[in-house]
């Protein structure tokens, strides 16, 4: 009986065993739970044990998911994204202030470049009407042409080299210039520019350039001198014309800036000076 009595005991602790041995795995698949033990934290997730090595609160990582990730949401096409364009001092001359604020100009932009212009003209104004009285090129064409081709004397070429008039150079390998040519990408990769020691020079180099007879390689533009004196009406837009017509520029509409220059800015003034 006694016998019976303990077998029948061990059975039901037997079944309630196994009941709670199934209870707790079935709390285990279908719940997060913590366990502790002595060296630290067992978190169990449905994917997940993290062992934490004695931290009082274990930590439990979120579950898998199944949705994926989308690896373009952040992604910028940079061949579609378009390059910051140069802020040219003379785009405030040749452009409107609206037209320049709907280009993305900031006011302090805008109000940079036409300082650059103004401290231009009056560092060479007096140069300009020299170089008049010299040769007989008007002031206002050889200021329209030192702003623009120099960006207002803050171009590369202007700033590294002196060169205030982009003059290109015909020496090739061989040139004999006293101040050697440089290379600066204009409107061929290979574009060859005389530089100078002084921005003066430059001024002066450019005088003698325009009235020297023609060359084999160079055009003359003297003619106009005679046929074109600055002191006599419009002598700007025609001096601009006759620069274009031959070949002085390669830009064609070269001649309707040198205008727009001298009317924005008043430069036909000094012709008369």
């Amino acid at each position: 009986m006694i016998m019976k009595k303990y077998q029948a005991q061990f059975n039901i602790s037997m079944i309630l065993n196994v009941l709670l041995f199934v209870g707790v795995m079935y709390i285990i698949t279908t719940k997060d739970i913590t366990v502790h033990i002595g060296i630290g934290e067992i978190t169990v997730t449905d994917d997940v044990i993290d062992l934490t090595d004695g931290v009082e609160n274990a930590v439990t990582k979120p579950k898998a998911t199944n949705k994926k990730k989308n690896l373009t949401a952040n992604y910028v096409d940079k061949t579609k994204s378009k390059p910051k364009s140069k802020r040219y001092n003379m785009s405030t001359v040749l452009n409107s202030e609206k037209k320049l604020l709907s280009l993305g100009w900031t006011p302090a932009q805008i109000a940079k470049g036409k300082l650059a212009v103004a401290k231009y003209i009056n560092r060479f104004d007096d140069v300009a009407k020299a170089e008049q009285s010299k040769f007989g090129i008007p002031a206002s064409i050889k200021m329209a042409q030192g702003l623009l081709e120099s960006d207002a004397g803050e171009s590369k070429l202007a700033l590294n080299e002196n060169a205030h008039f982009g003059i290109k150079c015909g020496g090739g390998d061989g040139c004999m210039h006293e101040i050697p040519c440089e290379n600066y990408h204009d409107d061929d990769p290979d574009d060859m520019f005389r530089g100078y020691d002084t921005a003066w020079t430059s001024w002066r180099a450019h005088s003698k350039f325009i009235v020297a007879k023609s060359t084999r390689k160079f055009a003359s533009y003297g003619w106009m001198v005679d046929k074109y004196p600055y002191h006599s009406n419009n002598a700007y837009k025609k001096w601009a014309r006759g620069l274009k017509e031959c070949g002085y520029a390669t830009s064609k509409n070269y001649s309707e800036k040198l205008i727009k220059i001298i009317e924005v800015l008043e430069l036909d003034a000094y012709d008369k000076a």
